[in-house]
């Protein structure tokens, strides 16, 4: 019994990858610019202050449709727009310490595009003052989005 499991450690041990590293770092090769490509979900970009992403609008310029972006605790004080249909913005912290606001104008345009999800975030807007300021925006009359 001590032998198969001794089989099993080092079989385990053979399988890891050779480099790890840390959710919030920079990635090591093969994987630069924290993007993970195919299989299971798209492309992951991950935005904090240590990564390649530090705004949530440079990850959103390097985004395709269906790529997810995970974003780190902390404000964010940026306006972000979709680019593209099927982006899935979303905080891996809570909600309470993930926030993106600014002070007038749209903080989140969706404009046109669909299929987009956000979750995991306080929006706001901190100085809106004009009818023209919204925190979320959409133009898409799509019912079914």
């Amino acid at each position: 019994m001590k032998r198969i499991l001794s089989i099993l450690i080092v079989l385990f041990l053979l399988v890891l990858p050779v480099k790890s590293f840390a959710i919030c770092g920079p990635a090591p090769d093969p994987f630069p610019d924290f993007i993970f490509s195919g299989g299971f979900c798209d492309n992951i970009l991950l935005v904090c202050p240590t990564s390649d992403y530090t705004t949530i609008a440079d990850a959103m310029a390097a985004a395709d449709a269906w790529d997810t972006i995970l974003v780190a605790e902390g404000t964010y004080n940026e306006a972000v727009v979709f680019a593209h249909d099927n982006i899935t913005l979303r905080s891996f912290g809570s909600a309470e310490n993930t926030i993106i606001t600014q002070g007038t104008g749209t903080t989140i345009s969706f404009a046109t595009m669909s299929g987009c999800v956000v979750d995991g975030f306080t929006i706001s807007l901190s100085a809106a003052d004009d009818t023209t300021d919204e925190v979320i925006w959409s133009n898409n009359n799509d019912t079914t989005d």
